[in-house]
């Protein structure tokens, strides 16, 4: 009586059976899986060709007369309870004959498999014009016999169907964005087979599915109908199992019971370790079953496996109580583990790492068993599941796991347990961004730790230090991880702490250093390891990036990515296709990088590892940069200030903070230039990094010239500050410090030949960017070397002050800054709902409240102190009242919300100075 809900596909394949010909098909399925109805729908769609169809329910026989009489019932064919069987069979036979093309469908056959060959075999022989369906949860092995084999619903289909039956429930009941998951999760628990849904949506009036899928533990109390009229065998889940559980053989059920210590599938091999029979072989056992549909395989390029589903594994559970199963299954992973954690690294090791994958759900079962009377043993798998989940993810169940192996070795295992998981915690907060957290489980780890294990903390702390932006501090802590290395003879240590320590030095702009660290890093022989000659030949590779080997660069990442692949390490691939975006991008070729860089940013986006996932998306937004894509830009730069920020990497934000104040430099929006380029000086500040405190200063100096009534004296303190900070520090940026101050001498018509031949003594002749830059700003083409252009933003912005300038055609001079041009007057509507400039549209803020605080607030202080700034945490205050949240993202709140304001037609009169935002002291304000 209730709507029938999917198996589409699998009606169409069987009256596709029923259109070819096929006489007999067998329609196999677990327990609650939907035969009977699915067969039904079948039935009534011949029906509806005028085909004579029966429908014959055998769940009641229990032998081949009980067969033949319920067979002889529905045809309407009279038997005597003592005519002679055989005889009978053949009555029925000609019953059949005589209908012409007719479909028979037997369901519940499976009780009665022994009978089949006696009459079903007898009627398919006789009757060539008769089609017959069985329902059966075993095949029947009759001649001509075809299998269909009906699994669980597809998941769309399983969610409307426990939608469709809740609604018969609660009329109500709607799905929401709030209750998709849980429902998605419920019916994926309960194997996605009909009968446990329409059992599960029938407590709907007292459950949500949040709540249904909490009690899942209990699915048996839980998956049962008070419904009228059910068959004992469907009125709950339990009694379904138990239906095909009492048909099984001793031998048989043995052996599911031993299968259900499995958690989300298993292998021949593995069951052959863990399940023993008395009489017979595993593999027959296994065949056994799942012709009884009570074990599924799959089959995909890694092999077959066998599948319990959950409410089945759950049934035979209930009837297990042999500990020595749990043994042999606990130490069979354990082995098994250990095994392919070492293969992993080396050749083929991506095979290893799929099987690894694979049986992750065993590894945790065993793990989450052993941590209550085996710490040796748990600790061993759970640095299997370490060793892969570092490179697989999820970060949240690595991190739960971590969590436990801390916990579990402080009570339970040897301090060289406690250290080496601490430490691998303290590389997983890494990723995380959670750098600060990261040392302070170092530290902790370094006081359980023997020597080896403190050379790999310091290669740990070097790398951390260096993301916090002090690579001196790194190169310093990484010799020791290379002393610890060369003294104990472990290669891989060694190396790996070289090539951190040529980044380190690469990151401190000491050249010289990083490339003695690689001539030491050749002097030593490669690995066997082949993830650590991966990690390296990255390390390199961001060496000879820096070094202008950009051909050599790419060269190392392409190998190393080939490595990558092969051991099946998605962390690294995402890594290395970066790289290679690095070295198409350094060359010119910006859609490549951008190919380059999505793919990267697809993988770390799906692992989880946020650091990476920021750091792609700020060289994604360089590419669209670079490209002229602003738009595409500017999203993929706001987005990676927003990951930075939240894992506290804070160079890497200064640099993406940089960026997208070029990007509005670029836009012709000073302020906003301005705000960032603020943010990413304080950021060089803090992290100490002089040369980038000159470089910002001085593309703040090019923003305020690019002003045709720029401050000349104002301006040219600013440049000798520039000048001060970068003297015997960076050369390169030096020179351009002097040029700028020549610059600004020849657009105020005074002496500029000095600072020039000061610029060209302080350069480098590889300095390319810097060279243009000087040529540009001492009068030279302003097409020079396009390449440089192309890449570089500074050479950019210099470009581009150049043209303006000369455009500007500067006169005179001021001693100070002026400001933008004033429109006329604005007019505010009552309670600053909306707003209008002359000859603008009117817009209306009355569904935009923050804006609408924000300019009020605005408007008060330009009439109480017209001229004077309101900084940036009162403009907050005022526009989010009684708002608590973290000073940065106060701060990004006024950015857009200023931003916006401009857009709207603010954009000449709502002013930033020292002391923050203003309106222009002549804007004149008229009240509607």
């Amino acid at each position: 009586m209730t709507t029938f809900i999917g198996r589409t596909e699998e009606l169409t394949q069987l009256r596709g059976y029923f259109d070819a010909g096929r006489r007999l098909v067998s329609v196999l399925g677990p327990p609650g899986t939907g035969k009977t109805r699915t067969i039904g729908e079948h039935r009534t769609a011949i029906d509806a060709l005028e085909v004579p169809t029966w429908f014959v329910d055998l769940s009641a026989t229990r032998n081949a007369r009980e067969v033949l009489a319920a067979v002889a019932a529905a045809l309407e064919v009279g038997l005597e309870p003592g005519d002679d069987f055989d005889e009978s069979v053949v009555t029925v036979s000609s019953a059949l004959q005589g209908e012409g093309p007719a479909l028979l469908v037997l369901d519940n056959f499976e009780q009665v498999v022994d009978a089949a060959p006696a009459t079903l075999g007898v009627w398919m022989r006789d009757c060539p014009e008769t089609h017959f369906v069985v329902g059966s949860r075993h095949r029947l092995d009759l001649p001509d016999e075809y299998v269909f084999e009906l699994g669980p619903l597809p998941l769309g289909d399983a969610v409307d169907l426990f939608v469709d039956r809740a609604r018969m429930i609660r009329r109500d009941f709607e799905r929401t964005p709030q209750n998709t998951a849980a429902i998605e999760q419920l019916v994926t628990r309960l194997d996605r087979l009909p009968l446990a849904i329409e059992l599960a949506a029938a407590r709907i009036a007292t459950l949500s599915p949040a709540d249904l899928l909490v009690r899942l533990d209990a699915r048996f109390k839980l998956l049962r109908t008070r419904e009228r009229g059910v068959d004992p065998r469907q009125a709950t889940l339990e009694a379904a199992i138990a239906w095909s559980w009492d048909l099984l053989s001793e031998t048989e059920r043995s052996a599911l019971t031993q299968c259900s210590i499995f958690v989300g599938g298993f292998t021949l091999e593995a069951a052959e370790a863990v399940v023993e029979l008395d009489d017979e072989w595993t593999l027959d056992a296994l065949d056994a079953l799942r012709a009884k549909s009570l074990i599924a395989t799959t089959s995909s390029a890694d092999g077959s496996r066998f599948v319990v589903y959950e409410s089945i594994r759950d049934f035979a559970r209930a009837q297990a109580d042999d500990g020595e199963v749990a043994r042999r299954h606990a130490e069979y992973f354990a082995q098994f583990g250990e095994r392919h954690a070492e293969a992993m690294h080396g050749r083929g090791g991506n095979t290893s790492m799929r099987a690894l994958e694979r049986e992750s759900p065993n590894l945790l079962a065993v793990f989450r068993a052993a941590t209550t009377h085996d710490a040796a043993l748990a600790l061993r798998v759970a640095a299997t599941l370490d060793q892969l989940l570092r490179f697989v993810g999820p970060s949240e169940l690595h991190e739960e796991l971590l969590e436990d192996a801390v916990e579990l070795a402080t009570t339970g295992g040897e301090p060289t347990d406690l250290a080496r998981f601490l430490r691998a915690r303290a590389e997983l907060l890494a990723l995380q961004g959670r750098l600060d957290d990261a040392l302070v489980e170092l530290d902790e780890a370094e006081r359980d730790a023997d020597e080896l294990e403190r050379g790999w903390i310091a290669l740990r702390r070097g790398e951390i230090l260096r993301t916090k932006g002090d690579a001196a501090a790194g190169a310093e802590v990484l010799a020791d991880a290379i002393d610890v290395g060369r003294e104990h003879g472990v290669l891989r240590l060694e190396r790996t702490a070289l090539g951190h320590r040529a980044n380190c030095f690469v990151d401190a702009g000491d050249l010289d250093a990083a490339r003695a660290a690689l001539v030491d890093l050749g002097r030593t022989r490669r690995s066997a390891d082949l993830r650590g000659e991966c990690e390296l030949l990255k390390r390199t590779a961001y060496v000879q990036y820096y070094l202008g080997n950009y051909a050599e660069q790419r060269r190392q990442n392409e190998e190393a990515l080939e490595l990558a692949t092969e051991i099946g390490d998605r962390r690294l691939e995402g890594l290395c296709l970066q790289g290679i975006g690095d070295s198409a991008f350094a060359l010119g070729d910006f859609e490549g990088a951008v190919d380059f860089y999505a793919r990267g940013l697809a993988i770390h986006q799906a692992l989880g590892n946020l650091h990476y996932e920021a750091m792609l998306l700020g060289n994604l937004g360089g590419a669209y940069h670079r490209s002229a894509q602003l738009a595409r830009a500017r999203k993929c730069y706001a987005r990676s200030l927003e990951l930075h920020r939240q894992t506290g990497a804070r160079p890497y934000e200064g640099v993406v903070s940089f960026a997208l104040g070029a990007l509005e430099h670029e836009s012709g929006n000073a302020d906003d230039a301005h705000f960032h380029y603020d943010r990413a000086l304080d950021i060089a500040r803090e992290t100490h990094q002089p040369s980038d405190v000159g470089a910002l200063m001085l593309c703040k100096a090019w923003v305020d010239l690019e002003s045709p009534n720029f401050a000349a004296e104002a301006l040219g303190a600013r440049v000798d500050a520039a000048k001060e900070q970068l003297a015997e520090l960076d050369g390169c940026w030096d020179a351009v410090a002097h040029a700028t101050a020549g610059l600004v001498a020849t657009l105020t018509g005074t002496k500029s030949a000095a600072h020039f031949a000061a610029a060209r003594k302080a350069l480098d002749d590889d300095a390319k960017t810097e060279q243009a830059i000087v040529e540009l700003f001492e009068g030279g083409d302003a097409t020079t070397d396009e390449d440089v252009f192309r890449r570089s933003l500074h050479a950019r912005l210099a470009r581009r002050l150049v043209e303006i300038s000369r455009r500007n055609a500067r006169v005179g001079d001021l001693d100070e800054v002026s400001e933008v041009s004033v429109g006329p007057t604005v007019t505010i509507g009552p309670d600053v709902r909306w707003f209008q400039f002359p000859d603008a549209e009117r817009v209306d803020l009355r569904r935009r409240k923050a804006l609408r605080l924000v300019l009020q607030h605005l408007l008060e202080m330009h009439d109480t102190e017209p001229g004077h700034g309101s900084d940036v945490h009162e403009v907050f205050d005022a526009g989010w009242p009684d708002e608590e949240i973290h000073p940065d993202q106060a701060v990004e709140r006024v950015y857009w919300a200023v931003r916006t304001l401009r857009k709207l037609g603010f954009e000449d009169t709502l002013l930033t100075s020292d002391e923050g935002y203003h309106l222009h002291h002549q804007l004149e304000v008229t009240q509607a």
